[in-house]
């Protein structure tokens, strides 16, 4: 799996492309000899092995997954469960209040999602078999706000919305 490639103005490559092994191990393939697991020309420069060892510590926590703290609920927040599944969210409600604290209680039935709020800095990753996400969200105006899948899911992916309204 890449992992990231450092590109020069102009987008043409550098020749340092970096890959994810399985085992959450990072190298240089630009390197002569080096493979995934790092044996036969473990040669790397100090910048390089630094960015390499600092990729390894920000991704030990599931091979790049973040983990985020469980938000406080307000005790007065309104629950809602919301399901992904390939290309669409299901909502337990769509009608809510202004000043009203919303607790989206999000899980994934299928694959991996990103739920995301236009117009707001909210973005929550969930996956198939992780326990449930609270994502807490006070709206401060009234309108109609868009959910959104922000971490690509397949073909149908530009199709994932759904929306709720706010009086």
């Amino acid at each position: 799996m890449r992992f990231g490639v450092a590109r020069p103005l102009g987008g043409v490559p550098s020749g340092r492309e970096f890959y994810a092994h399985r085992a959450c191990l990072v190298y240089d393939r630009s390197v002569p000899g080096m493979t995934p697991l790092g044996l036969g020309g473990l040669r790397m420069k100090r910048g390089w092995a630094a960015l390499a060892a600092a990729t390894v510590v920000l991704t030990a926590g599931g091979c790049g997954q973040a983990h985020q703290s469980t938000p406080k609920v307000p005790a007065d927040a309104v629950k809602v469960k919301v399901v992904a599944s390939d290309f669409k969210w299901s909502l337990s409600q769509t009608d809510f209040a202004v000043g009203k604290p919303i607790d989206f209680v999000v899980s994934s039935k299928q694959g991996t999602h990103g739920f995301s709020i236009d117009g707001t800095d909210i973005s929550q990753t969930v996956s198939q078999g992780d326990a449930p996400v609270n994502v807490v969200f006070t709206p401060k105006k009234e309108g109609t706000y868009t959910i959104r899948c922000d971490v690509y899911c397949g073909s149908g992916h530009q199709d994932m919305i759904a929306k709720f309204h706010v009086h």
